[in-house]
């Protein structure tokens, strides 16, 4: 399967080169992206925020299951039959216009494409795509960059708004409030993706609030001498607490969660091994890891 992915995923990146350098320039940069893509990480997500003072982040519910295939499909016929239709419209026009979508339907390499993506791609009946599948993340940041990222650009760009997507997390900064409206506008771009917001996670954010985490980690604010804003990896005291108790627990045999425990413990090794000097505390819960990590692994 992971042989198809790749031959698939070249098919497609050979498309995009053969775009030309000032067309392709969107799809090969992922402007917006800052995961799953080269050299990308959640402190350097966090770092293009540093300046903002008040914050919006949205969650995107159901991600990869929400990407509409259909649109997927019309936008990799359009990047392998660039030279056909680009002298028509534009990549910007086909991610704003349904009827372009509808056009590119009637394409004879749509039926091949989208039976593909159907068969290798997509997630429980054949809807969106799979999670943890292999070139999931790639088409979900191809997809995501046409229908709703470049919207979003030019919206945050007329209100002066720092934009990043890590992931299914869109992340809004701006020196003053984003206010209501522009919110709405937000939701708007998202929304007309085919995407369904998670209002339960997501949150209007300012500095006087304390810490603000963007993508699980921390803005500190600037100090009082004057010195710019950091941000800097932080794994919280309470999902801390929580880890201790459930590493704990496993340990003497009082619960069998050995998933549960391992999801905690793959975000605390990411921390522990970027925060860059560790408190004696995290060592305390680095070891720990460890320890649960040794146990699991006598248990097949």
């Amino acid at each position: 399967m992971r042989k198809l992915h790749g031959l698939f995923s070249e098919y497609l990146r050979a498309g995009i080169r053969a775009m030309g350098d000032a067309d392709n320039y969107t799809l090969r940069k992922l402007h917006s992206s800052t995961a799953f893509v080269k050299g990308s990480n959640p402190l350097k997500n966090a770092q293009k925020h540093c300046e903002g003072k008040f914050f919006y982040i949205v969650d995107i519910r159901n991600a990869y299951p929400s990407v509409d295939l259909v649109r997927l499909t019309v936008l990799i016929v359009y990047v392998v039959k660039y030279s056909k239709y680009s002298a028509d419209f534009s990549l910007s026009r086909l991610g704003q216009n349904a009827l372009l979508v509808d056009e590119l339907c009637g394409d004879p390499l749509f039926t091949s494409v989208h039976a593909f993506l159907e068969s290798f791609c997509a997630g429980l009946h054949g809807i969106g795509l799979a999670v943890g599948g292999p070139l999931s993340p790639y088409l979900f940041n191809l997809y995501s960059e046409v229908f709703m990222d470049a919207s979003l650009r030019r919206l945050c760009q007329k209100h002066d708004i720092a934009f990043t997507r890590y992931a299914d997390d869109c992340v809004f900064s701006r020196g003053k409030p984003i206010t209501k409206e522009m919110r709405r506008d937000i939701r708007t771009c998202i929304t007309r993706a085919g995407f369904v917001i998670n209002h339960r996670k997501s949150k209007v954010l300012c500095r006087a609030m304390g810490t603000v985490f963007v993508t699980k980690v921390g803005l500190q604010a600037p100090s009082e001498d004057g010195s710019s804003c950091t941000a800097k990896l932080v794994f919280s005291q309470k999902k801390r607490r929580r880890l201790h108790g459930i590493i704990k627990s496993y340990l003497a045999m009082q619960m069998d969660w050995p998933e549960k425990v391992s999801g905690y413990v793959a975000e605390f090794v990411y921390y522990y091994k970027n925060v860059g000097e560790p408190t004696a505390t995290d060592r305390k819960t680095f070891a720990l890891c460890k320890e649960f990590e040794a146990e699991w692994s006598r248990h097949p």
